[in-house]
């Protein structure tokens, strides 16, 4: 672990969280002395007390250990950025699916057409349904 960045890590989230040295030493059960020592890199909390830190700052334990930014692969990507490339790839997918069905819709359409008002219906509502799942779509990753 590494004090110096441990100590922001804790420096920064006490502060987010609005909290003093006073406070937050208060709630692990250690002085503000201690708190101050931490966040300056000078020391390291006892691991004793780290599953306390974790919950008071709302800190994951990879997190403030530093464990996520060892779990790089091959290409240098952590697992976070491995996952949101593949939402993303897979958000593409969906939209090209969309682009395909309507077009398959329109040929269809266009190739097959006959003068069924049932067949008209189908094709129209199939159409109505590619735009409003592409329309509401990107609202929902938003």
């Amino acid at each position: 672990m590494d004090a110096k960045r441990v100590g922001e890590l804790i420096k920064g989230r006490r502060i987010e969280l609005e909290l003093t040295q006073e406070e937050l030493g208060r709630k692990l059960g250690v002085t503000a002395q201690a708190v101050s020592k931490w966040e300056q890199g000078i020391s390291l909390p006892d691991t004793a007390l780290l599953p306390g830190i974790c919950r008071v700052l709302s800190i994951p334990a990879a997190a403030l250990l530093g464990i996520e930014e060892s779990q790089e692969d091959d290409k240098g990507w952590t697992r976070y950025e491995q996952q949101v490339w593949q939402v993303r790839r897979l958000q593409g997918l969906n939209h090209a699916t969309l682009n395909l069905f309507a077009i398959l819709v329109l040929v269809m359409y266009f190739i097959l057409r006959t003068t069924s008002p049932v067949y008209f219906a189908v094709a129209v509502g199939a159409m109505a349904l590619v735009v409003v799942a592409g329309i509401v779509s990107p609202r929902q990753r938003e």
